[in-house]
């Protein structure tokens, strides 16, 4: 009984997916290797910054979509890199 109350009463959470453009980008370097991260700004109007994989390629103006983490718990949503498509002038 104890457990079946436990799991019902589990935070549930929810994956969107939300577009944005990359705004700026930056490459940093550390002891265990590095980083890039995006400056995004989110179709709803808001700015976010997210870790992306070294190797993509998202230049400023970039169309980036990211996962939206929602949780029943928190108002805001935790937003991960998904994919990139990049934007030359």
């Amino acid at each position: 009984f104890i457990l079946v109350l436990l799991v019902l009463t589990l935070p549930t959470s929810h994956i969107s997916s939300i577009k944005g453009v990359v705004v700026s980008q930056t490459v940093t370097q550390s002891l265990d290797g590095r980083r890039r991260y995006l400056n995004v700004q989110l179709d709803n109007g808001q700015t976010t910054l997210v870790t992306a994989p070294i190797a993509s390629d998202c230049p400023e103006g970039s169309i980036i979509t990211l996962h939206e983490e929602r949780s029943s718990l928190h108002t805001s949503g935790n937003y991960r890199f998904f994919s990139c498509l990049p934007h030359y002038e």
